[in-house]
């Protein structure tokens, strides 16, 4: 049986939405999971932690210490910050989708859903 192509530009942005978001994901996740398990590798070669346990924050410091000097800890950062940054990759995809099929009500929609990421994601960081 034949698969007719989309009628409608629902059907297309969705066509091309769908790969994309999976590969993010995928790769996303897969790097994210690699970052932190190296960084437990590294922490269990060294004996522990840098820092002393409860005092490590995710900061925009941390972050930036982990892509300067990468050590254990750095490591474990870089993952969670890939890990937290994969679904909102999915987002932006989204937006930038809407954004060219000319889809105003979900572009907005996306948009709004971004400004609010993008948000908690400053203000969590930078606080």
């Amino acid at each position: 049986m034949a698969t007719s192509p989309p009628t409608s530009t629902e059907d297309a942005t969705e066509t091309r939405l769908r790969p994309a978001v999976h590969r993010t994901l995928r790769v996303g996740s897969a790097v994210g999971v690699v970052l932190l398990i190296a960084g437990l590798a590294v922490l269990s070669a060294s004996g522990g932690p840098s820092s002393p346990t409860g005092t490590s924050r995710l900061s925009a410091s941390a972050i930036r210490a982990a892509l300067l000097q990468p050590s254990g800890d750095g490591l474990l950062v870089l993952g969670a910050v890939v890990l937290a940054l994969t679904p909102m990759s999915r987002v932006v995809l989204a937006t930038s989708v809407f954004s060219r099929a000319r889809d105003r009500p979900l572009l907005a929609a996306s948009s709004f859903v971004l400004a609010i990421l993008v948000l908690t994601v400053v203000v969590g960081v930078f606080a």
